[in-house]
């Protein structure tokens, strides 16, 4: 059984989604607490909007898990074919021949704090000197507005309509020696060619019939049926 790829977790998504749980989980005690206070201290509300109260606050506390649950699940795999990119919205397989080259930058210089706003600010603002790698690819892997809409902003590079990635994991340089090692392999590796089946008939009926080796008493017979 082949073991699978090391993960390469990738700590925005994580930062992200952390931020996400814990906006998540006030929402739902204000909004329960509000339509609990109701309930006992508001006999004017009708028990319809309280039950909404109720459950939008049960909703909240459901989506709060959920994103607990799934806050690690975003990372980089290498396959000997392809990288894959793996979100909790989305998964991309890279083919290694479709990077043209990789470099390394800083976040800070991929992205200007002054033009970063909101919450956005706030999820990178720790990585800001962190190195990220950047792959140029030839073609995208697929449409540009589906990538843009279901993975993060920070994967790519304000203004720049070209196909690319901007990947951010851990320890960036184990990655990318791994990564550069992954892809000269598969660049490299030419699956074994399978003959034709008409080659291989026309090559035997080339072949020219072995001759026969003539023992030392084959002459013997010869001489018998000459008499």
């Amino acid at each position: 059984m082949s073991r699978k790829p090391k993960r390469y977790p990738l700590p925005l998504y994580e930062r992200m989604l952390k931020r996400w749980v814990s906006a998540t989980f006030w929402l739902a005690v204000f909004v329960t607490g509000f339509g609990a206070a109701a309930w006992f201290y508001a006999p004017q509300f009708s028990d319809f909007n309280i039950y909404l109260l109720l459950g939008a606050g049960a909703f909240a506390f459901l989506v709060t898990l959920i994103l607990f649950l799934i806050r690690k699940a975003a990372y980089l795999q290498l396959y000997p074919e392809y990288l894959r990119i793996v979100t909790p919205f989305m998964r991309v397989k890279v083919n290694y021949k479709s990077i043209k080259r990789t470099n390394t930058a800083e976040m800070g210089n991929l992205f200007s704090m002054k033009k970063v706003r909101g919450m956005r600010r706030e999820i990178v603002a720790p990585f800001i000197k962190h190195t990220a790698i950047v792959l140029n690819l030839s073609a995208s892997p697929m449409a540009s507005w589906i990538l843009h809409s279901f993975l993060s902003y920070f994967f790519f590079i304000p203004k720049d309509k070209t196909p690319h990635f901007i990947l951010l994991v851990d320890n960036w340089l184990d990655f990318s020696t791994d990564l550069e090692s992954s892809r000269s392999a598969a660049i490299q590796y030419r699956p074994p060619q399978q003959q034709s089946p008409l080659l291989m008939v026309s090559g035997l009926a080339e072949e020219k019939p072995k001759k026969r080796k003539r023992g030392l008493l084959s002459g013997l017979g010869d001489d018998e049926r000459k008499k």
